[in-house]
Order: C-alpha cells, then sequence, then structure tokens
C-alpha cells in the first residue's frame, strides 16, 4: 500500500481547489509604498535555504530537514513576466532527509529553465520534456527501484501525466514562496485584508481571509519588511476531511483511490516574514511557515513545513 502524504496532500487538495468570486480590501488613508518587481537581465542572486517540516501525530513527532544552495538567474523578460533559469549547486540531508530528497538530489547541478509572471512566480518549465526524462532515468536507476517493476511503472506513470505547467509545484516550489513577498503596494503600518471564497469537493464552499502588512522601509539597508498571513475558516470545514489512501496494484503499477471521510476540524495557515530590495523588487529573505491541524474526536495531527531562505545578488 502507498501513502503518499495521504493525509497532508488530500487536506491540501481540499483546501486549496476553488477559485475566488469576490475580495474586499480594507485599505485606510496614508502613503502607499510600491514595490514593483523589475530585475535586471542577467542578474544572479544566490539562494540559501533551510526547510523543516514536522508532522505531530498521537503524541509522536517526525521532523525532516534539509539544506539547500542555489543559483538563480534572470535571462531575460518576456510577454507577461521574465525568463530565469534555476541551479541547485549543493544540498545536504538532515538526519532524517525530506520526503521529496532523491529528487532533489536527481536535480543537482541541473539547469531548470521557466517563465514567470510579472511578480517573479513561476508558471511553467521551459526545457520540461529534457527536465523530465533526465529525472526519471536517474530515480529508476536508484537501487530502491531499479528491481521493482510496479514502482518504475508509477514513477513513469506520474511524469508523463505532467505538463510544463503542472510540473511547477513539484520542482520549483522554493521559487514561488519567494515570490509571494513581490510586487506589493501596500501603505506603511497599516494591515490590508482580502478575502475570497474557495469551493470545495467535500462540502460547503469556504473562506480563504489573506492580511498583507508593510511594516517598514530601512533606507540605510534599502529593504522594505513585510509580512503576509492566510487563514481558512475552519468551521466551514468541519466534517468534511476527506483521507484518500492509494493502494498500488503490483502486476500493473496502477493505483487505486479510496477515499474516506472523517468528522475534522481542519485549521490551515501560512505566514510569510519578508525582507524585499527597494530598488528592484526582489526578495532577499523570507522566514515562510504552513501549518495545518486536523482535529477529530480521538485525534489532533498537525504538519508544519518552514522554508527560510536567504537571496542575495551577486557582483556583476
Amino acid at each position: 500500500m502507498v501513502r503518499a502524504s495521504a493525509f497532508a496532500a488530500t487536506i491540501l487538495s481540499v483546501l486549496l481547489v476553488g477559485h475566488e468570486t469576490h475580495g474586499e480590501t480594507a485599505a485606510p488613508a496614508g502613503a502607499s509604498v510600491s514595490l514593483p518587481y523589475q530585475p535586471t537581465a542577467g542578474q544572479i542572486w544566490l539562494v540559501e535555504i533551510e526547510r523543516t517540516k514536522t508532522i505531530a501525530d498521537r503524541g509522536v513527532t517526525t521532523t525532516e530537514s534539509g539544506r539547500i544552495s542555489g543559483r538563480y538567474e534572470l535571462i531575460g523578460s518576456r510577454e507577461g513576466g521574465y525568463s530565469s533559469a534555476w541551479t541547485i549547486t549543493d544540498l545536504s540531508s538532515g538526519p532524517v532527509p525530506l520526503y521529496n530528497w532523491a529528487v532533489i538530489s536527481v536535480l543537482r547541478g541541473m539547469r531548470v529553465e521557466f517563465d514567470t509572471d510579472i511578480r517573479g512566480a513561476p508558471v511553467a518549465l521551459r526545457n520540461w520534456p529534457s527536465v523530465r526524462d533526465i529525472v526519471e532515468k536517474q530515480l529508476l536507476a536508484l537501487p530502491k527501484y531499479a528491481g521493482h517493476q510496479a514502482a518504475q511503472n508509477t514513477i513513469h506513470k506520474f511524469f508523463s501525466g505532467l505538463a510544463p505547467e503542472t510540473a511547477v509545484p513539484y520542482f520549483l516550489q522554493e521559487l514561488d514562496i519567494i515570490a509571494s513577498c513581490q510586487n506589493t503596494d501596500l501603505p506603511i503600518g497599516r494591515e490590508t485584508t482580502t478575502t475570497n471564497t474557495a469551493q470545495n469537493q467535500a462540502g460547503e464552499p469556504f473562506a480563504n481571509s489573506r492580511s498583507s502588512l508593510l511594516v517598514g522601509v530601512d533606507q540605510i539597508a534599502r529593504t522594505a519588511t513585510l509580512k503576509f498571513h492566510m487563514t481558512s475558516d475552519a468551521e466551514k470545514l468541519s466534517g468534511v476531511l476527506v483521507d484518500t489512501v492509494e493502494k498500488l496494484n503490483p502486476e500493473t503499477g496502477e493505483t487505486e483511490k479510496q477515499i474516506v471521510r472523517t468528522d475534522a476540524a481542519v485549521h490551515k495557515s501560512n505566514t510569510a516574514d519578508c525582507a524585499v530590495d527597494i530598488d528592484s523588487g526582489v526578495t532577499r529573505h523570507v522566514l515562510y511557515e504552513e501549518r495545518l491541524e486536523a482535529i477529530g474526536q480521538d485525534r489532533t495531527k498537525v504538519f508544519v513545513d518552514i522554508w527560510n531562505m536567504t537571496v542575495t545578488p551577486t557582483a556583476k
């Protein structure tokens, strides 16, 4: 039986499937500061990442961690955004490696080119076919997969089902988090709140709330400090948590999904503390935390994913 982060992955799918149906912003009177994302073509940044994931369930806490160094290059502008490249240059695992460490290790030294939107968030891998073929080939050669046809079939099916756009969350998640701090226009010292309603496949629609705060601007350091916080309406989510179990057929490598409804309240929140360069609009540091709590009658399961990232420009 394969249980690919079933509890966590399915909660995320339930929470994130939806679309914005309305929004309202509370923007008090006062001067706003615009921080447009306007990097220079050919600029290169060195990115240092520390990531820690913990899962607490029934009194037991497990921790996964890893450190990643990377090289981010802005190739040039394009219609609707930019073209960029990302290369993992070094990495080291903690005592318990991150769940996706095998994929991260395969990417070491590989130049991944991608397109972004106007705020620098990745939207599609430009060289996806070559990246896919190399990553899949190297994964299949690993000892834990090399002699298992069923596992190889599952890996092949997974990669075959990804497109340049849908592959982004699996390969460039860190860059999407960095971009979440960029391209803002906010009043200093006044929190701005937006809301949207997401459709829920397992029950009633629920509300997401996002607050943004420009704490201040340091003219000497040439950076702005920002805070973002997003929460979901737990009351609407009570009793609609869905846990998906994937059963692997050893003969074909196909997976069969079994959906189980549980009575639980889900609390979901994301926070990001950012420092952004006021001249280029590029994030210089971000501490990002994603937290999920699933609370049932006799069980509370807590997922915490923390990214601590520093972005340093190189001399041109």
